[in-house]
């Protein structure tokens, strides 16, 4: 029996939530809003999800009892600065800042085919929270695509 590669469902996937992103992005910004001279532009958000399926996950990548490592970038738009006072969360689990990396990370569980949403409110700015939901399209492990063995 022949298993589809991990390692090509999780570049599709990050793929895919990084794709969304930048279309996100594409539409925030310039103009409108009621306040005087506004022209805020959202900030720059670069997400990462590596899910693997329960019993495959390598030693040492999350803590025992998850499946998923999560990783976002929240920058500046305007000079890359990192942004650290955002609330960032994935399927309800708050990711913490970690200023060692500049970015929010945890470890949440993921089972195969569950969507999967983040969500990136920044401080202070007014802003509309940041929601993105994907759903994973991957076969069952142990079939491909096209549901064979």
């Amino acid at each position: 029996m022949r298993l589809p590669s991990l390692r090509s469902h999780k570049k599709r996937f990050a793929i895919a939530l990084i794709v969304l992103v930048a279309l996100f992005l594409s539409g925030c910004g310039g103009g409108g809003g009621s306040g005087a001279g506004s022209s805020a532009v959202g900030p720059y958000i670069l997400a990462s999800l590596i899910s693997f399926p329960t019993g495959a996950v390598p030693p040492g990548f999350v803590q025992s009892g998850f499946n998923s490592g999560a990783s976002v970038q929240v920058q500046n738009d305007s000079d890359g600065s990192p942004i650290t006072n955002a609330s960032v969360s994935i399927n309800g689990v708050s990711l913490p800042y970690v200023p060692a990396y500049q970015d929010y990370e945890g470890a949440i569980t993921v089972a195969p085919g569950d969507s999967v949403t983040l969500r990136v409110t920044v401080a202070g700015t007014g802003a509309i929270p940041f929601i993105v939901e994907i759903a994973d399209s991957r076969p069952p492990v142990g079939r491909h695509a096209d549901n064979s063995f």
